[in-house]
């Protein structure tokens, strides 16, 4: 018997595409193509719903950070950050944030995928931080205060807004 919890789970909509319940799945900013768990793939016919297996028969391309536009998306590996053109046998672009000794997470990306959030962790201290995506940037650390203030350690981003 196969169990799996609602967060590997995804039901999409047309007009406009909507991710309504996903774990680490992305849509284009076109809603035509899905990013879920390092796999590209189409976007199914609407009320379809996408599970694991349906995801794992997209192409494999290992990073998961969101889209920057509708033919790339932002790599996280080793917590430097870098875009990815989706194109077959593209590689990483060039490092967004300088080399760093912090377990870094991207957050969530804006809609112009100019910038992006992070959560940046060293030891048991926990940071937020806005980035701009182009190689080389340095990111500007969000101070919890004011409209900022109710960010704890454990904050969930819906969407840049």
């Amino acid at each position: 018997m196969e169990v799996r919890t609602a967060q590997e789970l995804l039901m999409v909509g047309r007009t406009p595409s909507r991710a309504v319940v996903a774990g680490s799945a992305f849509l284009s900013p076109d809603g035509k193509r899905l990013l879920a768990r390092g796999y590209v793939l189409d976007v199914p016919a609407e009320g379809q719903g996408v599970s694991p297996d349906l995801v794992e028969k997209g192409r494999y391309i290992s990073c998961g950070g969101g889209w920057l536009d509708n033919d790339t998306v932002l790599c996280s590996a080793d917590g430097r950050f870098a875009a990815l053109d989706i194109a077959s046998g593209a590689k990483p672009g060039a490092p967004i944030l300088p080399s760093n000794d912090h377990d870094n997470h991207a957050m969530v990306i804006s809609p112009d995928g100019q910038r992006f959030a992070f959560l940046s962790q060293k030891g048991a201290a926990m940071d937020y931080y806005l980035c701009d995506t182009k190689p080389g940037s340095t990111p500007q650390k969000v101070e919890r205060t004011g409209e900022f203030s109710a960010l704890g350690d454990t904050a969930a981003f819906i969407e840049w807004r």
